[in-house]
Order: C-alpha cells, then structure tokens, then sequence
C-alpha cells in the first residue's frame, strides 16, 4: 500500500549457505484497482437508470443489455427499455481507471406487463373488430361483448354483432 501507478522495481538480496550475497530486481506496474457499486432502478414507464460510485477516477464506461455489443455510455446511465420482452434482463457495465485497470459490474433487472392496454374498434355494417397496440407481449386473451363472459380469442377481435341490442 501507498504505492503510486506506474512502474515500480522490488529487490530480493539473500545470503547464500557459503556466505555469497545476491540480489535480482525485477521490474512490476502498479495499477489502481477499479471497484463500482452501483443501483439499478426501472421506472413506471420502463426506463432503466444505472448509477454507480466508482472507487477511483474512471476514464470511461461501456454499458450493454443482455449481451449487446457494449457501448460508451455516461452515468447515470438511463435507457428506455419498453421494447424488451417481459422477463428478467442483464445489464452490464464495464468500467475503465484512467490507468487502464478494468473493472465489470452485472446484474439483472425485471420487465414487467405494467403498461396499459391501448386499443381502438371500428364497425363496418354488422362486424365489430377491436385493434389492440402495447409493446409488451400479449397472453391469455380474452374478449367479451356486454359483459358476457369471456373467451380466448386472437387480436385483432373481430365479431359478428348482427342481432346485438
């Protein structure tokens, strides 16, 4: 400890059996070891923040998502993450010392199904059809016509409303 980066020597000198002292020195680089803690926050509208303290001055930071080719990024590192799939998500940023020394920091984050449904219908004579959007991915579809009880059906819904009052 108390070294600073950059190129160091370290001497050993031992006494041999018969009294004959030798010395070798040996050349070695001194590098400040990169540490980050960091805190991985999505919000309500599926933007992903990564904040992080870094233990010594960083040159710079590359961040990817579930294996993407890394990218340079700048903390707070935001990123809007609505286009993902609902399940659980890596983040990985890797962290550069101005020395060089390298350090990588993961975790995973979760994408839930907390968008609201957005959908449109339009009549043309007796057929009812309903167009639904969202980002997420849809399961367990089920529509139902005045409260009726609901069925699996496919989107978009499209139904014959000949005799409905």
């Amino acid at each position: 400890t108390g070294l600073q980066t950059g190129k160091h020597t370290v001497t050993i000198s031992a006494t041999t059996m018969s009294g004959a002292t030798q010395s070798k020195t040996l050349p070695f680089n001194s590098q400040a070891i990169v540490s980050a803690s960091c805190i991985v926050s999505t919000s309500p509208d599926n933007i992903l923040t990564v904040s992080c303290r870094t233990s010594n001055p960083i040159s710079s930071v590359q961040c990817s998502v579930d294996g993407e080719t890394p990218q340079t990024c700048i903390l707070p590192y935001k990123r809007d993450v609505s286009m993902l799939s609902n399940k659980v998500h890596q983040i990985v940023l890797t962290f550069t010392g101005v020395n060089g020394a390298t350090a990588v920091y993961k975790n995973t984050f979760q994408i839930s199904a907390t968008q609201s449904l957005s959908c449109t219908s339009s009549q043309t004579s007796s057929i009812l059809t309903v167009s639904c959007t969202n980002s997420n991915d849809l399961s367990n579809v089920q529509c139902s016509v005045d409260g009726e009880a609901g069925s699996n059906c496919m989107l978009p819904y499209t139904r014959d409303i000949t005799g409905l009052q």
